[in-house]
Order: structure tokens, then C-alpha cells, then sequence
């Protein structure tokens, strides 16, 4: 019986992950025809301003070449009566002024390519985490953030979260006005600073200045009288929660997925002694190597966001001062398209990718085996001595990745709720290792993503639906080749996000290696066809909105819905005039920059988690003091995970 169960599930599974993996292919093979229809071939004799030159002048004449292509439908938006003589069918725009597309001028082209291409290109895409001598991967990824971004920005606001998870947990150990080791600094103390790295900065130094570690700071400390006890301990537990948010950027391997695997990265992380081995020097090395390999440039990164902001509220700016124009208009929709990159890549900033993740996987390994190493016989684990991490999997990289560290800080929640201690007394006392292990099983997906999920939704969701927006409503009113194409992206986008968390959550679940490894290689495989066709769509999208290949007869007419089908050969002050269209631009404007609002969450939880990662511990302490220092102004971000 439990066999047969199994057969109608693995059918069942097969059909629904048929059917929805194609139906984003037929959708993007109806657009690709309907758009091929007009954009297949450059006609080098097309000039719509000669043509509407011409048709006005035979329409004005009433001559019946001419008369016989007046549009007698709808003209939606229009206000007032409908002057028939200033529109023609689509038809009549073939006969008179000729098929295929009419490529746009230089000066067109160079403002598209200056106003969007670079900084997307040349300065959001090139600040992306990637790897070094890793080229097809890094193509692979590439394809899986432009063609699947829903998934990629949920999965990296699920790291956030969990990282933000391990920061909240230290930060609640001390009061708001204080650090471990460091008292609250009066005014003059922190004038003093200020003036000493002003003059440091000005005057400049020779002195080679190495980031002051933890050991430093303890004999600063003791020096001065301090009780350092619980700074000691806020340190080593520093270090093992930084350790956690870097394993839990790597995979396991499937046979790793045990409770015993789980437990031994908890005791590996946070005993406090071990027979054999110095464990908290081990982890104070491992803590101070990987901060050092975590990857910089912030800056540039900023600066890069700064440009796209800038650019788009030029193209704003400039598509309401030409309402109506098609250039102004389509350049707007376009930036707000991408509006949701520059939210993926300030993600990045959090989770951050290391600058050889190679050698991080080592370290991280060797530390496991060798505290695998001195563990009872009865207790060591084989897989860890094999190869216990697999691939990077930060960023989205990896599908169906859900991390380690989730399930083990669950473990500690439940362990400090049932003790009612705190965090600092549980780890001195060992409590902090008993219990809780049957809280959440590692790597399984958990419910609460599905709050990162929805909200990765709506910032893609919002910026291509304002983009259709602003290009449905730019005369000729209608669905035409712009917001067609971004429906399409944003469908197909959409469709890779249902399979890949709801049917492959589904495959995941069974305890069934068959049905496991068989049906996720085969939705791995059409994941990623999917996610390679959607970025090849976008660039599509990017180059025809560049180069004028949307600027034809069929485009122009909005011929893919049931509204539009005609021509118009006006000008920006009869589109003022004449169309009611300025309140859907502001509404498409408004909803596709509401994303843009996430990079200050991202820019939040950088500087509430920073402190894990800062490698000067005194710099560190500076950052946590500054955090306590706006929540106590701004009490409404103690509340943000």
C-alpha cells in the first residue's frame, strides 16, 4: 500500500511539474512570434516623421488611399470627442510607411546606453558577488539572477534573516548603553578620538597599524582594571556565531542531513573546553581568518546604487516634463523593470561571499575534523572525516539551500527557554549544548520563508508591473511589445519561483532518495533552462528598447491585447492635450519605486550585524555602540529581525 502511495505521488508530481514548466515557454514563445511579427529585419527606408508627414497630408485631402485606413474603434484615454483624421489601422501603417522597425538615432541610443546599459551593467552587475576561476558558474549565476530573481532575493533575504537571527542573540546580552569591556564614553572621550583620527588621516603615519584582536583588548582591560569576564565570553561567543554565518553559506552532503551532524557543529561552536584541543583559541583562529577573507567594497557598491537612484530620478524627471513622449516614457518603464537589482545586490552586502570561498570550505572543514578528531570514538561521525561541506552556496546560488544555521540557533532558543537563563551563563555553564535538538531538522525548508518568499515576490513583482504600467499607458494606449515583454519576464520569473518552492519543497520532503534525487535533478534541469531563457528575455528587452527594434508599426499599435490596433503619427503637446494619462504615470512611478525602499532594510541590517564580522574588536564594539545609540532615537528598528 505504501508503495502503490508512493507511485500516485511520483505520477502526480511528474504531470504538475510538466505542465507548469511549460506554460511559461508558451507564453514567451506567443511573445517572441507576436514580437518577430514587426522586429524581425531593420528597414533602413522607414521614417514614421516622413510617414505621418504624408498621411496627414492625404488625410487632409480626403484622398481614398488614404481614407480607406482611418481607425474607427475606441481610442481609449481620449479626451473629448475622437478626431478620426489623426489616427489609422495598423494595416494602413504597413501600406504606407513600411514593415520591420526603424532604428533609433545615435543621440537615442547613447542616452539609453549612458542613462541605463552602464549602470546596470558596467555598475550594479559588475559589483555582484562572484567567484574567481569560476566562468561557467559564474554564467550559470549570472542567468539565475536576471532570470530568476524572485527565488535568488529569496533565498538572500532568508540568509539575512537567519545571520540577523545571531546577531540579535549577542545583542540582547548587554544593556543598551554599553559594551562588553567598553563603559559608555563621555562626550570628550569621543572628541578626542575624532580630533586623533582627524589629525591621523591629515598628517598621515608610518606606522603599520594591524587590526586589534581580542587578545589585546583583554590585556587593555585587565591593564585598566576592568572585570572582563562577560567581555571574554561576548567574544567567544562573537566568534562562534560568525563561524555559523559563514558554514551556513556551504552545503552538506544529503547524507549529512542527520541530528548527529547537527549536534556536533553546535558542541563544535560552543563548548567551552575539550579534551586534547585548545577550542576556543581553534575557533578565535578560525573566526579572525575568515573575517579576513570576507569580501570588501563596500563603496563601490554604493556608489553603483547611487547611480542607478540618480538615473532614475532623471528618468522620471524627464518623462513627465515630455508627457506622453514614447522615448522619455519607454526609458522610464525600463528603469523601473530593473528596479529590484539594485535590492538584490545591496542583499549581497549582508550576505557576503568570501574572497576565496575555496579556502574557506577548508578551514572550516579541518576545524570540524579536527574537533571530530578528539570527540569519543562513539560519538565521531564519519561523513565529517570524508567531506562533510559541499559547494558555496551564498547569494541564491544553490537551489533548495536552506542553511544549518537556522536549525541549531532554534535549538539554542529552545534550550535558553527551557533553562531560563541567559545566553552568556547557559554557554559558561554548558547548558547551552543539552537539549532542543528536535526543534527544527537540518537543512529542511522552514515556514517562516515563506515571509522572505512573499516579500521577494512583491519588490519583482511591483517593479515589472510598473513598467507595463507606465508602457500600457503611453499612447497608443494598449498591450504592445514594451509591456508585453515585461509581462513575460515577470511570468516566467514567477513560474520558476512556484516550482522551485512549491514543488520542489514537496519532491524535498519525502524521506524517498528515488523520488529525492530523480525528480530534483529533473526540476534542476528545467529550473535552469528556464532561468537561462528569462535572462535571455531581458536582454532582449534591454537591447530592443535601446536600439529601436520596438519601434514599428506592430509595437507602435499595441496589437497583442484587445485595446489599441491603431497609429498615430502625434506629437508630446498633442499627447498633453489630448490623453488623460498622467494620473497612471504617477500611480506606475509610485508602485515601481516602492521596491527601491528595501535597500534601506538591507542598509539596516548591515549596520546591525556588522559587528560579527568587523575584524578590529574595538572597531566592532564602536559600530554595536553606534547601533544601541539609534534604537534608543529610533525605537521602531528594535522591532526588525
Amino acid at each position: 500500500m505504501m508503495a502503490r502511495r508512493t507511485s500516485v505521488q511520483l505520477q502526480f508530481l511528474l504531470i504538475l511539474l510538466v505542465f507548469l514548466s511549460f506554460c511559461p515557454y508558451l507564453i514567451a514563445a506567443s511573445a517572441a512570434r507576436s514580437a518577430a511579427r514587426s522586429a524581425s529585419r531593420r528597414n533602413p527606408k522607414l521614417d514614421f516623421d516622413k510617414c505621418g508627414a504624408r498621411v496627414k497630408r492625404g488625410l487632409n485631402r480626403y484622398d481614398s488611399d488614404f481614407l480607406q485606413f482611418i481607425w474607427r474603434g475606441p481610442v481609449d484615454e481620449f479626451r473629448g470627442p475622437v478626431n478620426r483624421f489623426l489616427f489609422i489601422t495598423y494595416e494602413g501603417c504597413v501600406y504606407h510607411c513600411g514593415d520591420g522597425y526603424m532604428q533609433y538615432s545615435w543621440t537615442k541610443i547613447s542616452g539609453t546606453i549612458t542613462t541605463w546599459v552602464l549602470p546596470l551593467a558596467g555598475g550594479l552587475l559588475l559589483q555582484a558577488p562572484y567567484e574567481s576561476n569560476e566562468m561557467f558558474s559564474t554564467i550559470l549565476v549570472i542567468c539565475r539572477w536576471l532570470g530568476s530573481p524572485m527565488a535568488s532575493l529569496a533565498y538572500t533575504l532568508w540568509n539575512i534573516r537567519v545571520t540577523g537571527r545571531c546577531a540579535s542573540r549577542l545583542r540582547t546580552v548587554f544593556a543598551q548603553r554599553t559594551t562588553p569591556g567598553f563603559p559608555h564614553r563621555a562626550p570628550q572621550h569621543l572628541l578626542q578620538r575624532g580630533w586623533d583620527r582627524f589629525s591621523k588621516e591629515c598628517c598621515g603615519t608610518t606606522e603599520l597599524v594591524e587590526p586589534k584582536g581580542w587578545d589585546t583588548v583583554m590585556e587593555e582591560g585587565i591593564a585598566l582594571g576592568r572585570d572582563m569576564d562577560d567581555a571574554k565570553s561576548f567574544a567567544e561567543l562573537r566568534d562562534s556565531f560568525y563561524i555559523l554565518c559563514v558554514l551556513n553559506q556551504y552545503g552538506l552532503i544529503h547524507a549529512d542531513r542527520s541530528d548527529a551532524t547537527k549536534i556536533l557543529i553546535r558542541h563544535a561552536l560552543f563548548s567551552t573546553t575539550q579534551t586534547g584541543q585548545d577550542l576556543i583559541g581553534a575557533r578565535r583562529t578560525l573566526a579572525a581568518k575568515i573575517r579576513r577573507e570576507r569580501k570588501h567594497g563596500l563603496v563601490q557598491v554604493f556608489v553603483a546604487m547611487m547611480w542607478f537612484l540618480i538615473a532614475l530620478i532623471i528618468s522620471i524627471y524627464n518623462a513627465f516634463e515630455h508627457l506622453g513622449e514614447n522615448a522619455t516614457a519607454h526609458d522610464l518603464g525600463f528603469g523601473l523593470l530593473m528596479s529590484w537589482f539594485p535590492v538584490l545586490i545591496s542583499c549581497t552586502l549582508v550576505d557576503r561571499n568570501p574572497t576565496n570561498s575555496g579556502h574557506t570550505k577548508a578551514a572550516l572543514q579541518a576545524f570540524l575534523r579536527t574537533f571530530n578528531r578528539h570527540r569519543p570514538p562513539n560519538e565521531q561521525i564519519e561523513q565529517i572525516e570524508n567531506a562533510s561541506l559541499t559547494q558555496y552556496c551564498g547569494q541564491g546560488r544553490v537551489k533548495w539551500h536552506y542553511g544549518a544555521a537556522n536549525s541549531i540557533i532554534d535549538d539554542i532558543d529552545a534550550c535558553l527557554q527551557v533553562t531560563q537563563t541567559s545566553l552568556l551563563v547557559a554557554y559558561r555553564d554548558g547548558t547551552l549544548l543539552t537539549g532542543g535538538e528536535q526543534s527544527t531538522r537540518l537543512w529542511r525548508f522552514d515556514r517562516r520563508e515563506v515571509v522572505q518568499v512573499i516579500i521577494a515576490g512583491f519588490i519583482v513583482g511591483l517593479s515589472a508591473i510598473g513598467a507595463a504600467v507606465i508602457s500600457y499607458h503611453t499612447p497608443t494606449v494598449g498591450l504592445a511589445c514594451r509591456a508585453g515583454g515585461y509581462l513575460v519576464f515577470i511570468c516566467i520569473a514567477f513560474g520558476a519561483l512556484l516550482l522551485e518552492f512549491i514543488i520542489g519543497w514537496g519532491v524535498v520532503r519525502p524521506n524517498n532518495s528515488y523520488t529525492r534525487g530523480f525528480f530534483l535533478t529533473c526540476l534542476r534541469i528545467v529550473l535552469t533552462v528556464m532561468e537561462i531563457v528569462n535572462a535571455a528575455w531581458l536582454v532582449y528587452i534591454i537591447s530592443a528598447q535601446t536600439f529601436g527594434t520596438y519601434n514599428s508599426c506592430w509595437c507602435k499599435s499595441s496589437q497583442w491585447g484587445s485595446k489599441g490596433g491603431y497609429m498615430d503619427f502625434l506629437k508630446e503637446p498633442d499627447y498633453k492635450e489630448m490623453f488623460d494619462i498622467e494620473r497612471a504615470w504617477i500611480a506606475a512611478a509610485v508602485v515601481g519605486s516602492l521596491p527601491l525602499f528595501a535597500i534601506i532594510y538591507t542598509v539596516h541590517q548591515w549596520c546591525t550585524q556588522s559587528f560579527l564580522w568587523t575584524e578590529d574588536y574595538d572597531k566592532a564594539m564602536a559600530g554595536l555602540r553606534h547601533r544601541f545609540f539609534f534604537t534608543r532615537r529610533l525605537p521602531f528598528t528594535r522591532r526588525l529581525p
